[in-house]
């Protein structure tokens, strides 16, 4: 954002970064190839990053604004969403390292920078 006013299609709860001067915007994200069997058969790639999907500057001063992702394809995410819709069943994410989660939660992005930065999880 470049002046006071709101751009369209934005909530004013979603939250605002302030910049002073220059934007340099760099984050990493994973490829994501999901398989979707529910409503039909369906195969996506996505990128995962870090957040929410949108990220909002306020840089009143801004003379440049410059995106760099970090695209780290040797990490990708598999995921499989259930077959038969019951209580339980979860869609399955096979991390770059092998491990395996089900257990009903989205893909976590702090397990993904662990697995290629060799930290700790």
């Amino acid at each position: 954002m470049f002046d006071q006013h709101l751009p369209q299609q934005r909530s004013v709860f979603e939250p605002t970064k302030k910049v002073s001067g220059d934007v340099l915007i760099r984050k990493d994200y994973y490829p994501r190839v999901s398989e979707h069997f529910l409503g039909g058969y369906e195969k996506l790639a996505w990128l995962l990053g870090e957040g929410e999907i949108y990220s909002y500057y306020r840089a009143p001063n801004a003379r440049n604004v410059v995106f760099e992702p970090q695209l780290h394809a040797d990490y990708v995410l598999y995921s499989v969403g259930p077959k038969v819709k019951r209580k339980g069943n979860y869609t399955r994410y096979t991390y770059p390292d092998g491990t395996v989660t089900a257990d009903g939660r989205d893909p976590s992005f702090r397990r993904l920078q662990a697995i290629r930065l060799g930290t700790p999880q």
